[in-house]
């Protein structure tokens, strides 16, 4: 079997145990395809940087949220922000 087709497999298999976070391991393969993906779903042509785990300041306080990542359409028109969901138990109504 492939190496790759194995992590891809544990990650599956594992996704399903209780204390596993699998967003903060399978990010970097997603990542992959992000750039590609977002150009399709907007029709935006994007910068090649992305940024990951970016600080989003709250208005008025020192606190901040981070967006799983940024990408940046190239003539700087627009700013992207993807947040990576791969359990609907980690979403939150807000």
């Amino acid at each position: 079997m492939d190496p790759l087709d194995r992590v891809f497999g544990h990650l599956d298999r594992w996704r399903h145990l209780p204390a596993y976070q699998l967003e903060r391991r399978a990010d970097v393969f997603f990542s992959v395809y992000l750039k590609e993906v977002v150009e399709k779903v907007t029709h935006v042509t994007l910068e090649d940087v992305m940024i990951p785990e970016l600080p989003i300041k709250h208005d008025g306080t020192s606190q901040s949220d981070k967006v799983d990542y940024a990408l940046f359409a190239k003539d700087r028109s627009r700013v992207f922000f993807v947040e990576l969901k791969t359990d609907a138990g980690s979403r939150r109504e807000s």
